[in-house]
């Protein structure tokens, strides 16, 4: 049975990817990613609005970052 963390990210990443589709962009998956992982830390979690505005590069980073702060709990 999957814990509530990784039920949430799975509802994080099946939302950003249903954006991404609706968007034509496989970015989706990212801006899932991050929102899941953005809720599980209790931090404010960004639009997916806000979140479409940046580069590839810097939400792979973002990705990165908040996937290592989960990590560490």
């Amino acid at each position: 049975m999957p814990t509530l963390a990784e039920q949430w990210l799975q509802q994080g990443i099946e939302k950003g990817i249903e954006k991404g589709i609706e968007r034509g962009t496989a970015r989706g998956e990212l801006i899932g990613r991050i929102r899941a992982y953005q809720e599980i830390l209790g931090m404010t979690v960004d639009s997916v609005a806000t979140l479409s505005l940046r580069d590839d590069a810097v939400l792979n980073d973002l990705v990165s970052q908040l996937k290592a702060a989960v990590s560490q709990r």
